[in-house]
């Protein structure tokens, strides 16, 4: 993956970007109601879970708007990166833990939808 690093002396967000780091640091969420009856219905069809059609639909978000991809690397440089694989969890119904684990991330889901 690579990282592009952002010239924050040219960046057009720098007030903002130092806005948040330094004086407005907060955290924001967003509940919606998603009717998702047409999508469920073709994923039963396809015999696709939801979970995993879910994690690609965010992924594939994400990967549309580099604001989604930007963040520090090793060395501390604002920037964004080409691509980010998701990280999530399964449930282990056996002993009742969970595992975070991730997939490298494919824009060829939906190719199994269609």
């Amino acid at each position: 993956m690579n990282f592009q690093t952002i010239n924050l002396e040219h960046w057009n967000r720098k007030p903002y970007f130092e806005h948040y780091m330094k004086e407005g640091k907060c955290s924001f969420s967003i509940t919606a109601n998603v009717n998702i009856t047409v999508l469920l219905e073709v994923l039963r069809q396809k015999n696709i879970k939801l979970y995993p059609a879910f994690i690609y639909m965010v992924s594939r978000v994400v990967h549309s708007y580099a604001e989604f991809r930007t963040s520090f690397n090793e060395k501390g440089q604002l920037g964004y990166w080409d691509q980010m694989n998701p990280c999530y969890t399964i449930f282990h119904k056996e002993d009742q833990t969970f595992s975070a684990v991730w997939t490298e991330y494919s824009s060829r889901f939906f190719a199994f939808l269609s």
